[in-house]
């Protein structure tokens, strides 16, 4: 049988001794994930930790239909190119990204602020 040493020390040494944790974790992110794909917010982020758990689940031998579900991630992770058309990500991730830049921009002499000095 194939095993995986690193990740059997990590189950023996991390997850095993703090399994109430993980269970709270594991459970959080499979809702998060679902969520985030259904609803389309954040669905690059989604799909990333969605194909981690399913990693995760392949090197623990949870096999089932998993590999499956590994590859049919692969093709949910590149259409997160696209991903803002149809879904909440049209409006979250620019919400987002002006929330994050906004004092890049002024800093940068861009925005209003540019054109008031410019006026001047």
């Amino acid at each position: 049988m194939l095993k995986y040493p690193n990740y059997v020390a990590f189950l023996e040494n991390v997850a095993i001794p703090n399994a109430d944790v993980f269970s709270v974790i594991v459970a959080w992110g499979e809702v998060l994930v679902g969520l985030g794909l259904i609803v389309g917010v954040f669905t690059s982020a989604a799909a990333f930790f969605g194909v981690v758990m399913n990693m995760s689940f392949m090197f623990a031998k949870t096999v089932s239909s998993n590999p499956w579900m590994g590859m049919i991630s692969m093709f949910i992770l590149a259409a997160g190119a696209n991903a803002g058309r149809y879904g909440g990500d049209r409006w979250v991730l620019p919400y987002v990204k002006n929330l994050v830049f906004k004092n890049r921009n002024n800093e940068k002499g861009m925005g209003a602020n540019r054109d008031l000095r410019e006026a001047i």
